[in-house]
């Protein structure tokens, strides 16, 4: 196995996970002026036009054929039998429609995002790049689904009503990082002491164009739970904590909480709902304050809103005092843990992860479909 992706991204693979890492492709996250347009349309024009450039413009666009090329010269010395691709990622279906082999899409928490922007954003662009490697156009529904998908949650979550041909669902696990364990001072918190975990983005918190809207949100939680009688830990980022300083002595922020081990213990989770957190959040049965900023984080929000796993509010318009609102309801309530309770369970019945690997050999020995 190989991991292709940006050589900024060597020292996560290699280090964190033990991977073995293929150098390839853009890092478009380090481009000023894709940070910057992306940041502006986020901004002047909210999430829809951030979406169609993030997924239209960049991802099925400039980043494409570099990847593409980086990964069919790889492909000559290392001749793969699949590739399982990133969803939001297209370089490698194109690749295995190069090489005739079988692509798998990992459903990362965007194939729905994906899936909605296709036909008028995505396809488009698709079809320029397969015209000049001498293939046909880009069907209007997902070519890069057809050989089925790989996704650590239930389908009802997100896919339910999407006609995917086949969608095989594993449980969830925490990612496992070397020498991570929860720090001293939330072990040593009383049990009776109620936890609020706040962490409102990796993302939005590193590029400089969306610092300003991490701050504010960042801010607001913090006022809001200036005087909550419990224990609040707020995780924002390096270099970032000053900003934020000093805060009461119930208040901790720091730049990195070990996320996975914090919410079992949190009480309550604040959260911008990405795929990731939201996932962890209901492996550790922590019921949600939801403030999605961009991407499938309204989705997120939205779906788990709905199956009564927390509170959804709109991170430009809730004041401090709804925030803390929110958070006294959803500590105080026991049907928002009991919904998280429940979906946790459904992911529990899933196949285990590990049953990825027996399940990709033996869609290698299948036709691949034409």
């Amino acid at each position: 196995m190989r991991l292709a992706t940006a050589a900024s991204m060597e020292r996560l693979v290699t280090r964190s996970y033990g991977i073995p890492h293929l150098p390839a492709g853009l890092d478009w996250t380090a481009d000023p002026d894709v940070e910057r347009r992306l940041t502006s349309a986020l901004v002047r024009d909210g999430n829809e036009a951030f979406c169609r450039m993030l997924y239209g413009e960049v991802l099925a666009g400039r980043c494409v054929l570099p990847m593409f090329e980086d990964l069919l010269e790889h492909a000559m010395h290392w001749a793969p039998d699949v590739v399982i691709n990133d969803c939001a990622e297209w370089a490698g279906p194109l690749l295995a429609l190069a090489l005739g082999i079988r692509n798998l899409a990992a459903d990362n928490g965007l194939l729905r995002n994906v899936w909605d922007h296709h036909a008028d954003h995505i396809r488009p662009r698709l079809t320029e790049h397969r015209s000049a490697l001498g293939l046909g156009p880009e069907p209007r529904t997902p070519s890069s689904l057809d050989h089925g998908v790989l996704t650590p949650a239930p389908r009802e979550l997100l896919l339910a009503d999407l006609p995917i041909p086949a969608v095989r669902s594993y449980r969830h696990e925490n990612p496992r990082q070397a020498r991570e364990e929860l720090p001293r001072w939330v072990r040593e918190l009383p049990r009776d002491t109620p936890l609020v975990y706040v962490m409102l983005g990796s993302s939005g918190n590193c590029a400089p164009g969306m610092a300003a809207g991490f701050r504010r949100a960042n801010q607001s939680v913090l006022e809001a739970l200036a005087d909550f009688d419990g224990a609040v830990v707020v995780a924002v980022g390096r270099g970032n904590v000053s900003q934020y300083l000093p805060q009461p002595r119930h208040v901790r922020v720091v730049e990195y909480a070990p996320q996975t081990l914090v919410l079992r213990r949190a009480d309550v989770f604040v959260t911008h709902c990405g795929f990731g957190g939201s996932r962890e959040a209901i492996e550790a049965e922590t019921p949600m304050v939801m403030l999605p900023w961009f991407a499938d984080q309204s989705l997120n929000g939205r779906e788990m809103a709905a199956r009564g796993m927390g509170l959804l509010l709109d991170r430009f318009a809730a004041t401090p005092s709804q925030v803390r609102d929110a958070v006294f309801e959803v500590l105080t309530e026991t049907r928002y843990r009991a919904a998280v309770s429940a979906v946790r369970r459904q992911m529990m019945a899933l196949p285990d992860l590990a049953e990825i690997v027996d399940d990709v050999i033996e869609s290698c020995a299948e036709p691949v479909p034409a």
